[in-house]
């Protein structure tokens, strides 16, 4: 990350970068803005935050542009190994779907918006923002939604949370919304019902 930041600075060119709503950790407010604190529970968020600190204090020394974007969780075609197409896959099998946290709720944005607003961040001056729906689906309820689409046969077991797993996050995107003028979806079943099944 700092030799693509010293390689942008010295070139002139601004700098996209993929981070994570993990560098937030666990919530102290819900939706959570680009001032809440950062403080990440797992190693993948520390090493966004760690690659953030970088590239800002090159904005700072020398005028690095920067947009940086906080990704809720992103699902669509070609995910894989994730909360969704994992559930879909067993669902599709009639296998046993398991949750982890009875109130866990996660914050979901289709990977079309998500392309749609890294193309459109070059219109963004230098800054932080959130990318998300700003509505948060518990996963039971995404879980029976899609036990229900799939017509599927599967049970729902629901197991105690995991170590060191954000348990709720919703994203504030307002500032990203205000800037770029767009709508951002907030139905994780019409995406999934229209592009998906």
């Amino acid at each position: 990350t700092e030799r693509i930041a010293r390689a942008c600075s010295n070139s002139g060119a601004k700098l996209i970068f993929s981070s994570s709503r993990e560098v937030y950790g666990e919530p102290k407010t819900i939706p959570v803005d680009e001032s809440h604190i950062i403080d990440p529970e797992s190693p993948y968020g520390a090493s966004k935050a760690s690659a953030e600190h970088i590239i800002t204090s090159y904005g700072k020394t020398y005028g690095l542009r920067y947009v940086i974007l906080r990704l809720a969780n992103v699902f669509g075609n070609g995910d894989f190994d994730r909360v969704i197409p994992l559930f879909m896959e067993r669902l599709s099998k009639n296998e046993e779907v398991t949750i982890f946290g009875e109130d866990k709720v996660i914050d979901f944005i289709d990977v079309d918006t998500v392309v749609n607003i890294f193309v459109r961040s070059l219109e963004l001056e230098s800054g932080v923002f959130n990318v998300s729906s700003g509505v948060g689906t518990p996963l039971t309820e995404l879980a029976y939604g899609l036990k229900s689409l799939m017509d599927s046969d599967s049970e729902i077991r629901i197991l105690p949370n995991r170590e060191n797993e954000v348990g709720k996050f919703i994203g504030d995107s307002r500032k990203l919304k205000e800037t770029l003028g767009i709508i951002i979806p907030t139905d994780v079943f019409v995406y999934i019902r229209e592009k998906m099944l």
